[in-house]
């Protein structure tokens, strides 16, 4: 019998997973047009090389970009990557972006289970994901924290709900938007203590962020708005070529056979009651960049439906040839 950490050694899914990050990361460095959330990221962390405070720190980026401080918190990310990452040089930062990337890849085959092939084809679409967003979103909060709540959704196979719990709980202080994991663990596990502390502990950060960006805002400064202006198939596919669009209206329909099929698998349930509102706030808010948030579950999920689909035809095309 082959074990989990064996999935991962399988040579296809490590070809396709170090290839998909080594060119995304490749074509990121040959990239002219810089995104305006990396710039402000890149702004925070090179202020903070030079002694900066965080909030401080993202205040004076948020200024730079829109000509006035932040009114409301929710334009602050928590401080978490930002520490982790400013002791490096900047040269180093989309190379560090790797590992997150690659662990993605693997949290989908972790998550898909014990099919090869189920496993193959979710990195797989997994890595599509992965190479169109990880040239631009190598600072993003939303790639460093996506692979901690798939990983905890394949940690729950074994009710390790303290882990899973604990995984949540990380990937939320990294960006806020993963905190709808940890409500979905309390009212979907009965393990039920796990997820308790792990929303108090997420109360406590929560409550030290609001604290310490609320004196970095100014009531009458400036706050993007927050509303979809493009397409709605823009938010949902890897990329806004209609080919693109097309792929991504097919993952996401098998997504949805997937998800019915697999339906009494308690990890599969979680890791997609956790990207669902993620999906939908997407495209209600106009956020495209939190489909990489998302795309790991969904893409397993349309794996499952074409694995199912094969095993259903491939007995009859057997049949008929005998």
């Amino acid at each position: 019998m082959t074990t989990r950490a064996s999935w991962l050694l399988d040579p296809v899914i490590v070809l396709l997973a170090v290839a998909t990050v080594l060119v995304g990361t490749v074509a990121g460095t040959q990239r002219k047009v810089v995104d305006v959330d990396e710039a402000v990221y890149r702004s925070v962390l090179l202020r903070m090389q030079d002694g900066e405070g965080f909030y401080d720190a993202t205040a004076a980026a948020l200024v730079e970009k829109d000509g006035a401080r932040p009114s409301q918190v929710r334009s602050f990310r928590t401080p978490v990557l930002a520490t982790l990452l400013a002791p490096f040089p900047a040269d180093a930062w989309r190379w560090l972006a790797a590992i997150p990337s690659l662990a993605l890849c693997a949290a989908a085959a972790l998550l898909a289970g014990p099919c090869r092939t189920a496993r193959r084809i979710a990195v797989g679409l997994t890595c599509i994901w992965v190479l169109v967003s990880l040239p631009l979103l190598y600072l993003h909060h939303e790639l460093w924290g996506a692979a901690l709540v798939v990983f905890a959704a394949a940690a729950l196979r074994d009710d390790r709900d303290g882990l899973a719990a604990g995984l949540c709980l990380a990937a939320t202080a990294i960006r806020e938007l993963f905190g709808v994991s940890l409500l979905v663990g309390l009212v979907v596990r009965r393990a039920r203590p796990p997820w308790l502390a792990a929303l108090a502990g997420a109360r406590v950060v929560a409550g030290l962020h609001l604290w310490a960006g609320g004196n970095a805002t100014d009531p009458d400064g400036y706050e993007p708005p927050l509303e979809a202006t493009d397409p709605i198939w823009h938010y949902l596919s890897p990329g806004d070529s209609p080919a693109a669009s097309a792929l991504g209206v097919a993952i996401l329909l098998l997504a949805a056979v997937g998800a019915w099929r697999h339906r009494d698998r308690s990890d599969l349930v979680f890791a997609l009651a956790s990207a669902l509102p993620l999906t939908v706030g997407g495209v209600v808010l106009g956020r495209s960049y939190w489909a990489i948030a998302w795309c790991a579950p969904v893409s397993v999920a349309a794996a499952l439906a074409l694995v199912d689909g094969w095993t259903r035809v491939a007995p009859r095309t057997a049949t008929a040839s005998t």
